[in-house]
Order: C-alpha cells, then sequence, then structure tokens
C-alpha cells in the first residue's frame, strides 16, 4: 500500500488531492476494522501521516481479496 502512494503521488504537490486506498482490512495490526466499521491499523496510520505531509485527504476502502 505504502509503495503504491510514493509511486503515485509527488511528495512536492501544490494542489490538495484525495488519495484513495482501497484494501483487505483483514491483517491486523497493519489494517482491520474496528467496533465502529473503520479500517484502522499501521498502515491506514501511515497513510495519513503521509498524506497529511502533503496536504492531501486520504479515503479507505474494504475491498475483499478474491484469490
Amino acid at each position: 500500500m505504502i509503495a503504491a502512494l510514493l509511486a503515485s503521488v509527488s511528495l512536492s504537490a501544490t494542489a490538495a488531492q484525495t488519495i484513495r486506498f482501497a484494501t483487505e482490512a483483514s491483517y491486523p495490526p497493519f489494517e482491520s476494522i474496528d467496533a465502529n466499521n473503520k479500517i484502522v491499523g499501521f498502515d491506514v496510520d501511515l497513510a495519513n501521516a503521509l498524506c497529511k505531509e502533503i496536504d492531501a485527504t486520504c479515503t479507505f476502502s474494504n475491498q475483499a481479496s478474491t484469490a
């Protein structure tokens, strides 16, 4: 997930943007669903920190794996 962020976003972005992440949130502590049905975990925290640094908004969606 983090590699995708770094590959798709320039750290010198000047305009505010939204970065959408799709993940299978069933791998705690990296990502999981909390009691409020929100995706949480290390990867989410790291992505949010990176988005804050580049003045972007992160959104997350849970996608089931078919593999």
